[in-house]
């Protein structure tokens, strides 16, 4: 039975009620307001837990993870950190007045978090900071083309497998018809896309007209010198002619997305996808004058050990892209991977980044976004890497909270700020299901001009 001690005047009852499903375990938990030296002798069943400023339910989680991490003998590196944005956490709090240390001493305190990932977020921070000051009539746009190829089994975003060029035909005239409802409401209220994102899925799906004829729906909504990323992660869809025409309409920085170079775990993920075609892909890249090649590495892959996945960097490091996302294996709930592929991984993807932040970091690369997910292998992060100069200002934007962004197209999110202030935002998602877009674009139209018009009030 697990025992709560707490010092008094502390809200003893809120913190109770929040342990109640924790009742199971055995042990004994200590809350008070002063530091852990009044403690002297703390069993492997007992923790010692200092009041939470963030309240009882914080403060609960603390004991929960503490007393957990003592039976275990398992201390998570994160800690009792839970949230999806801890990089935005610490910007509030810089911005509130703390200074560094405060800052780094509230991490400490409130979330038990380790050194390498304090210094991590310390570093994102400061790397990111070119991108924080976003003026209120900025606004970035997200174009989602949820189709692909085929399915790989780690994925979740809400996509469709087919080749069908009517279909895909049909998609791009219901996405017309929402970025030209969408684009005099933007221009009407003073406001200026800054960044473009096309995603998926898998954009480069569409054939060379449409890829064109997407790009050209784009284009003219765009402010001079606007950052715009083509997702081209599949280099066997990513020829060189389509990815000359996003690059002549506009496209400056572009996404090639190996996941790993180990061919088993390739295999194993569904993504039958040559090495030889994602390095020929990167060359075309540099040939076409793309100013910023990113590449995505997924940690924690079925098949990979820890040796293959630092190879599976090296190799990607010696083509010479100028950034490198490290993403973390993750259940998520629309997947095919099983649960207990990600939590019955043997391979510690929280330190295997540790490791590749020193290999980065030895070849200029520092870290820009970060952002956590559930159900994480090793409840690790993801995180941007990026040569000085070719951070995504998309990225910063999508993840700081500091920027509007507008999503069109089946399954994009639109998130916008009451007059910049990342603290007063609403999201709004538009319908997941392809063919319901497809049949219903007058709808999805309405619902977005009313949230547009709702939050753009002051412009």
């Amino acid at each position: 039975m697990l025992e709560l001690h707490a010092q008094e005047g502390l809200n003893e009852s809120s913190i109770t009620e929040i342990l109640t499903p924790y009742s199971f375990l055995e042990g004994a938990v200590y809350v008070s307001t002063s530091n852990e030296g009044a403690f002297s002798s703390m069993g492997a069943n007992e923790a010692f837990i200092p009041y939470c400023g963030e309240g009882p339910s914080q403060t609960a989680k603390l004991a929960v993870y503490k007393l957990l991490a003592g039976i275990s003998g398992k201390p998570m590196a994160w800690g009792a950190l839970t949230g999806v944005k801890p990089v935005k956490k610490y910007d509030m709090l810089i911005r509130s007045g703390f200074s560094k240390e405060a800052a780094r001493n509230y991490f400490a305190r409130n979330y038990l978090i380790s050194e390498p990932k304090m210094s991590l977020v310390e570093e994102t921070y400061q790397n990111q900071l070119f991108g924080l000051g976003i003026n209120e009539k900025q606004v970035s746009i997200y174009a989602n083309i949820p189709i692909c190829p085929s399915k790989c089994t780690y994925c979740s975003f809400p996509s469709i497998v087919t080749n069908d060029r009517a279909l895909l035909e049909k998609y791009l005239d219901s996405l017309e018809r929402e970025i030209e409802a969408v684009s005099p409401l933007l221009s009407g209220k003073g406001m200026t896309v800054v960044s473009a994102y096309i995603g998926g899925g898998t954009p480069t799906v569409l054939s060379e007209k449409q890829l064109g004829r997407l790009m050209g729906l784009i284009s003219p909504l765009l402010a001079g010198g606007a950052e715009v990323t083509i997702e081209a992660g599949r280099a066997d869809t990513s020829t060189i002619e389509k990815l000359a025409i996003t690059r002549h309409l506009g496209a400056n920085r572009v996404c090639i997305n190996p996941q790993t170079t180990t061919a088993a775990a390739l295999e194993a993920s569904n993504r039958h996808i040559a090495n030889e075609l994602f390095a020929k892909a990167i060359e075309n890249c540099k040939q076409l004058g793309y100013s910023t090649i990113n590449c995505d590495l997924l940690l924690g892959l079925e098949h990979e050990s820890r040796q293959s996945a630092i190879k599976s960097l090296r190799d990607v490091m010696s083509l010479s892209p100028q950034s490198i996302t490290l993403h973390s294996l993750a259940k998520k709930r629309n997947s095919e991977l099983p649960l207990d592929a990600v939590t019955g991984n043997q391979l510690d993807v929280s330190s295997l980044h540790d490791e590749m932040r020193a290999i980065l970091s030895t070849a200029g690369f520092e870290p820009y976004y970060l952002y956590k997910q559930k159900y994480a292998a090793s409840s690790a992060e993801n995180v941007g890497y990026s040569l000085k100069g070719h951070e995504s200002f998309y990225n910063i934007s999508m993840m700081s909270d500091r920027g509007s962004i507008i999503g069109v197209g089946a399954g994009s999110a639109s998130k916008i700020l009451s007059h910049g202030d990342p603290l007063s935002h609403e999201n709004r998602h538009n319908t997941k299901d392809v063919v319901a877009y497809i049949k219903n674009p007058a709808g999805t139209i309405e619902a977005k001009t009313r949230f547009i018009e709702k939050m753009l009030y002051w412009a």
